[in-house]
């Protein structure tokens, strides 16, 4: 790596400095913090970009960085730090979302946004974007819709700007949440289809061959547009008794999932694939909720690479209420309310030998 190419060729007075020399002061700090950090946290504060049009060709920063002079980063950066940092380690994501509430939506910046989110995550990519994900989540709490879409809107192409750079992608919750915020504002439909389509574009790219002849296969055939009892019977056949629809509606699935059936299988087996003549009178040794759903032609999301349909899961063993989407807007949204904690879940455990009631404390 000729690491020249990737320093700002200029001191803060303008000055053009050679190769050599860039090459020499970039050798005294840390590659890897060079790399992952924000550009604060690297120590050039006097190798900044005054003139952006004439950085380095080989420097590639999120277009935000740029934006941030030293002193700001000295005055409402460090404060932002601190409390982020703190939320996080409490609570995580939950922690973020409830310290980005509190502040004031209309005097934060992008840019600070995302260098105390390098910063906090200490450029570990997992963090970086379970933070930025849950500031997209806070812009789904905020009152001022206008607001809420313009902040929104800046840290998902902040996010995408720290893809190309630092390799720190946005997933299906950052854009699911971001579709959410974009929905609720009825000037900002372009900005919704957007990054639903990012979302899908992204999907089909992690499920690779798998999805593709998942999909080709269900598109072969005519989806059913409800799901009838001769459907439903199949379903319980496939599945077990206790299978049973719950709610349906044109957009998405209630269903009871019964114990031993798996939601998924993330690598297909024989004792999974449904034959001719399964569902009928056959048993399938390990067939899973998706496999059943499709071989009954049940539309399904696909904004999901491991499994279409499914927004949340169940344990094989666990029975119980499944939510499944049967378009990628619902599954979306269905995201957004799960991270959100908008949603209800109630655990009920069967144990034996009964306890010593003595002996719980509530």
């Amino acid at each position: 790596m000729n690491v020249s190419r990737v320093l700002p060729s200029m001191t803060s007075s303008g000055r053009w400095i050679s190769k050599r020399q860039s090459t020499r002061l970039l050798r005294q700090y840390s590659l890897a913090a060079f790399l992952l950090s924000t550009p604060q946290a690297w120590g050039f504060h006097q190798i900044h970009c005054l003139q952006p049009n004439r950085i380095s060709r080989g420097l590639h920063l999120p277009r935000q960085s740029v934006a941030v002079d030293d002193q700001r980063c000295m005055s409402t950066h460090p404060s932002i730090v601190e409390g982020l940092q703190h939320a996080y380690q409490e609570s995580e994501t939950d922690g973020v979302l409830r310290f980005a509430t509190s502040l004031d939506a209309a005097t934060l910046e992008v840019a600070d946004i995302v260098a105390a989110s390098l910063e906090v995550s200490q450029g570990r990519s997992g963090d970086t974007a379970s933070i930025l994900s849950a500031w997209i989540g806070s812009c789904c709490l905020m009152d001022d819709q206008k607001l809420a879409t313009n902040l929104a809107n800046g840290l998902i192409h902040a996010f995408e700007d720290l893809e190309k750079n630092q390799n720190i992608a946005p997933d299906l919750v950052a854009y699911s949440l971001a579709y959410s915020v974009f929905c609720h504002d009825a000037e900002a439909s372009a900005m919704a289809e957007y990054v639903l389509n990012q979302a899908i574009r992204k999907s089909k790219k992690l499920a690779g061959g798998k999805r593709r002849k998942t999909l080709a296969a269900s598109r072969r055939k005519t989806q059913v547009s409800s799901i009838d009892s001769e459907i439903e019977n199949k379903l319980k056949r496939l599945c077990g008794n206790d299978f049973a629809i719950l709610h349906e509606t044109d957009e998405l699935l209630v269903v009871n999932k019964p114990s031993g059936i798996p939601c998924f299988h993330r690598k297909k087996t024989t004792a999974g694939k449904i034959r001719k003549g399964q569902g009928e009178d056959g048993i399938v040794a390990d067939i899973s909720l998706e496999d059943a759903l499709i071989s009954c032609n049940v539309p399904l999301s696909t904004v999901n690479p491991d499994a279409l349909g499914l927004v949340h899961r169940l344990d094989r063993g666990s029975s119980g209420c499944l939510v499944l989407a049967k378009t990628d807007s619902m599954h979306a949204l269905l995201v957004a309310e799960f991270f959100l904690r908008k949603t209800e879940k109630k655990y009920n455990t069967i144990v034996a030998p009964a306890p010593d009631l003595s002996l719980i404390h509530i």
